[in-house]
């Protein structure tokens, strides 16, 4: 299953992320011209998808103000993925290790633009204390003209927990959806994958032209047709009807 998320992940970023060019050319259309147009792919709603106002989208348009904590940078801290080993022990797998190692270097050789996101140094990097089971958990942020942000967050817990994280931001004037990507692992035998487009809006036109290029995937691997509890999260709110979900 690790090795059909990875399939999936490649098809879904050549959806939504590889598609650069794409950026540099939004549509001048009104938006309910430009909604009618065939969603053959994602790469190609991106042209013809003119950006929503942050109004209608109920978005801040100013930046937040930047916190007073100490502030802290990613792309050097980068340089030390993969890790070598856990903070267990050399006898417990990074399990999603390769994950996020592909995904940094798919990102740093496409965009090559992309710049640090500072952010709380607290926020970075915490480890477990000494009287506590082995625990650490890091996180990094980048920017792009095209996302305004980009965080990879990975928990190493040894068999306990291995946890890989990464959520995309586009900027402000897209209207596309958000990719979030969650790997999961509990132990020896839980372990739960999930990969969605997460929608800005429930607007039928919307789901169409950004949503819809997911079925495909999704009916091609029947193991990733699980949905979310509602016990913890509202599907209908906050994830899409593709939402990619596999569980053991």
């Amino acid at each position: 299953r690790a090795a059909v998320m990875g399939k999936v992940i490649l098809c879904t970023l050549a959806l939504c992320v590889s598609s650069s060019l794409a950026f540099h050319a939004p549509s001048f259309l009104p938006h309910k011209a430009s909604s009618r147009l065939p969603s053959v792919s994602a790469a190609a709603s991106f042209r013809c998808a003119p950006p929503l106002s942050a109004a209608r989208l109920g978005r801040r348009t100013a930046p937040l103000s930047l916190s007073m904590e100490a502030q802290v940078e990613s792309l050097e801290r980068s340089k030390t993925i993969p890790w070598k080993e856990s903070v267990a022990g050399k006898d417990h797998n990074l399990l999603y290790m390769p994950f996020i190692d592909w995904h940094l270097n798919y990102f740093k050789d496409n965009f090559p633009a992309m710049e640090d996101f500072p952010f709380d140094k607290e926020l970075s990097y915490q480890r477990s204390g000494e009287k506590k089971p082995p625990a650490v958990i890091e996180s990094w942020q980048f920017k792009t003209e095209q996302f305004r942000k980009i965080r990879m967050t990975y928990i190493d817990a040894g068999i306990n927990a291995q946890v890989y994280n990464c959520v995309i931001y586009p900027d402000y004037k897209y209207d596309m959806p958000i990719l979030g990507i969650d790997f999961l692992s509990f132990g020896k035998k839980k372990v739960l994958a999930i990969l969605d487009l997460q929608p800005l809006t429930q607007d039928p036109e919307y789901l169409e032209k950004y949503i819809q290029p997911l079925h495909p995937i999704r009916t091609k691997y029947e193991d990733l047709c699980g949905r979310m509890s509602s016990k913890f999260y509202d599907e209908a709110r906050f994830f899409s009807k593709e939402l990619l979900l596999a569980s053991s």
